[in-house]
């Protein structure tokens, strides 16, 4: 079992489909880690989220604005701890 720390500028979800997603400030995203495939380096633009693969682990930060509504995943995932201060 994997200790999870939130407070209210930073929160991570439990490992869900191989993505930890996370919430740091107003930023969003998730990081993908990959045991088989790799996707490459470098950086990918999407509709909806900017990505930063490395190998086997890809960084994934949604945009401000993304083309399609995206529900708040970091803030509403299930088994986040939250710590109240």
């Amino acid at each position: 079992m994997t200790v999870k720390f939130v407070n209210d500028s930073f929160s991570v979800a439990p490992i869900k489909n191989g993505r930890i997603r996370f919430r740091l400030g107003k930023m969003t995203g998730f990081i993908a880690v990959r045991k088989h495939k790799s996707r490459g380096y470098g950086v990918e633009d999407q509709r909806c989220f900017s990505q930063l693969h490395l190998g086997k682990i890809s960084i994934a930060v949604e945009k401000s604005s993304p083309e399609r509504q995206l529900w708040n995943f970091a803030d509403t995932a299930e088994g986040v701890i939250k710590h109240n201060s």
